[in-house]
């Protein structure tokens, strides 16, 4: 259904996976000889971490731009820095980590709605691929109700559509797991000019404020049912509010009236 490959694929993989510690690759990116052992040493070191990722290292065609974000996401390197930061900007990449299968079992079941997901079948599914399909936010790794048809879903459509990593690590610490990153750059990230990143609309701007702006507001968010206070100046504080208050009046529980998108 729909567009996914990458959640759909990603959900496949942990369905399959049978180790308690769960590790992926990007096809086009690298990593350093051990990497993989060296989070794994790292995670029996923190038996408190739910998950070790690392610092990450830009390859290809890497621009100043990027290098200033990699910088600052490589100098989070606590889980509470990280658990601040992703309302500032992603705090790690997902594909550098090394996760424990109980803590991705227990991000299947946040996703921001009153409640979460429950049964068998939220378990299987810790990651969601988010797309606008006819109108409506449609989760496309989820094969079996991608558009939350089903009654017990309804009220749990996100309010828009954002990458899988900044979904990801906005419902991991929601679900109150932690993180460690180890301080080297075990993970090798390939750049090029085509790059969903850079080109794709979902990891826009506006979609990943939409994304901060849910979760900030998401049941068991830091500004659920809380005064808000924005501070800022010209069109970004402008873009914050609009969508702030989009959410707050338009979120009905099964996505927002009137969305609208590509997919």
């Amino acid at each position: 259904f729909g567009p996914s490959g990458q959640g759909k694929a990603l959900n496949l993989s942990f369905a399959h996976a049978r180790g308690e510690l769960i590790g992926e690759m990007e096809a086009d990116d690298i990593r350093p000889p051990r990497a993989f052992a060296t989070l794994r040493a790292a995670l029996a070191a923190n038996p408190a971490w739910d998950c070790a990722t690392s610092e990450v290292r830009l390859i290809g065609w890497p621009r100043p731009g990027m290098e200033r974000w990699i910088e600052w996401q490589n100098a989070q390197h606590t889980s509470r820095a990280m658990e601040k930061g992703r309302f500032l900007e992603i705090p790690a990449l997902r594909g550098a980590g090394l996760y424990r299968r109980a803590a991705l079992a227990a991000v299947a079941t946040a996703d921001g709605a009153a409640g979460g997901r429950t049964g068998a079948d939220a378990a299987a599914l810790p990651y969601r691929d988010l797309w606008v399909v006819n109108g409506q936010v449609a989760d496309c790794a989820d094969a079996a109700d991608p558009l939350y048809a089903r009654p017990e879903r309804a009220a749990m459509r996100p309010s828009g559509w954002w990458p899988v990593d900044a979904d990801f690590w906005q419902r991991w610490f929601l679900a109150g797991l932690t993180a460690g990153k180890v301080r080297s750059p075990l993970y090798l990230w390939r750049q090029y000019p085509a790059q969903s990143t850079r080109v794709h609309a979902r990891c826009s701007l506006a979609q990943l404020r939409a994304c901060k702006v849910h979760f900030l507001l998401a049941a068991g968010g830091v500004a659920r049912g809380r005064p808000v206070q924005v501070w800022g100046t010209g069109e970004t504080l402008k873009a914050w509010i609009e969508d702030l208050q989009r959410t707050m009046v338009c979120w009905d529980g099964a996505g927002l009236q009137g969305a609208s998108g590509g997919g």
